[in-house]
């Protein structure tokens, strides 16, 4: 109980910092151009991975959008999307038909040609849980795909029963970059169902969620198999807080992850980032209250401690700083009044500039030496009434964004 009592105090006590924030309003943005930024045409999506060692897209898209709920877009030596995309739907259980699924993100495997997808349906969850089909149960959040062939090949489904909560518009799902662990979102904890959790599994050397020893010792296509009809539970997930750090939303908890190391993660929530250390017996996790609520989406400079986060379909983003995952500073709020801000940001090193998406436009910001990002805005049209697929590709350096027209 000591443990619990540390964490929320903790908690507690970072939730005072929210009035000492500074706000920074910025003034109205000019139009301009971006050299390396590269319109994907890719109708109706809602978020897009790249994947390095695929050289490919993967593009999620809007629960209404008749062809798929994944789009893989190749690309070229150089980095040029295919003119066409590769589209399919996720399998659902039938006895929900009435009820759509749509895919909320998806994750490259760093090594191997493997992609997972999260999805969701579209059922609203209350606390106390409503009462629902009894096939719910057996709906699967998690489906993992083999690229080695065309169209990929589902080789395993799972994440299922009480354990995952439903209902909810946002979440991560992301491999981190030693392929050791698979971050998952949305976990509930079992005797409290108004309470939202995430966690992590261990990977094999196949991709895989690890499930026993006697399992790994089994062909990949047995393990894969096995997996789908075991649905083991993540062997990590987060300590628990409804008040501080995950009350009830729409967007669930998990919004994004970010790995600093084996043992230390930023996320997010409605209220703003924490920090999750799963293997750390005394100090687990640490909320970082922000002046913004809703889906936050997490995007960490790869030299500097700077951390940029948005609460999608607001007019402000906000900066903070890390260091292996402690905060070190009272976070920043910058404000663009009368525009608004739908995309996860996107850090430019090379050309040390910020890119977030918006209505209609890209948003870029000179970044300094410290990684401070100037109060003048570029604003780059593109034509997508809310652009909130941008990804950029260091291998490529290119900052790629989904478009319903590639002009």
């Amino acid at each position: 109980m000591l443990q619990r009592l540390t964490i929320v105090g903790l908690i507690f006590a970072g939730a005072s910092r929210v009035a000492a924030q500074q706000q920074v309003t910025l003034p109205p943005p000019k139009p301009g151009t971006l050299a390396n930024l590269t319109r994907v045409m890719v109708p109706e999506t809602r978020n897009v991975a790249f994947g390095e060692a695929q050289s490919m897209l993967a593009f999620c898209h809007d629960l209404k959008y008749p062809a798929g709920h994944v789009s893989l877009v190749k690309l070229d030596a150089k980095g040029s999307p295919a003119p066409y995309a590769i589209s399919w739907k996720i399998p659902h259980t039938p006895a929900l038909v009435k009820h759509p699924n749509f895919a909320i993100s998806a994750a490259f495997h760093p090594k191997l040609p493997l992609l997972y997808v999260w999805q969701d349906l579209n059922i609203p969850y209350t606390n106390p849980p409503p009462t629902t089909p009894a096939e719910l149960m057996t709906f699967d959040h998690l489906h993992i795909y083999s690229l080695a062939k065309e169209p990929p090949e589902l080789i395993a489904s799972l994440c299922r029963g009480p354990q995952y909560q439903f209902g909810f518009t946002g979440g991560q799902v992301l491999v981190d970059a030693a392929a050791e662990h698979l971050y998952v979102p949305n976990l509930r904890e079992l005797k409290n169902p108004g309470v939202l959790i995430f966690g992590r599994f261990k990977l094999d050397a196949d991709g895989l969620p690890f499930i026993d020893d006697a399992q790994a010792k089994q062909p990949a296509p047995v393990r894969a198999k096995a997996l789908s009809a075991a649905n083991p539970a993540p062997q990590q997930s987060c300590p628990l807080d409804y008040v501080y750090v995950f009350p009830m939303n729409q967007w669930g908890a998990g919004h994004s992850f970010i790995p600093l190391g084996k043992d230390a993660i930023l996320s997010s929530s409605y209220y703003g980032a924490m920090t999750w250390r799963p293997n750390d017996k005394t100090f687990q996790l640490y909320g970082l209250p922000l002046r913004t609520r809703g889906n936050h989406l997490l995007c960490a400079h790869p030299t500097l401690p700077a951390v940029f986060g948005t609460a999608a379909d607001t007019d402000s983003f906000n900066r903070f700083e890390q260091s292996d995952g402690y905060v070190t500073g009272l976070p920043r709020q910058y404000m663009l009044e009368k525009h608004r801000f739908t995309s996860v940001p996107a850090i430019l090193p090379k050309q040390k500039l910020l890119a977030i998406g918006g209505q209609h436009h890209v948003y870029v910001f000179n970044l300094d030496d410290q990684g401070h990002p100037s109060l003048d805005a570029t604003k780059v049209h593109v034509f997508n009434p809310d652009v909130r697929s941008l990804v950029y590709s260091e291998k490529f350096d290119r900052l790629y964004v989904g478009v319903e027209l590639s002009k």
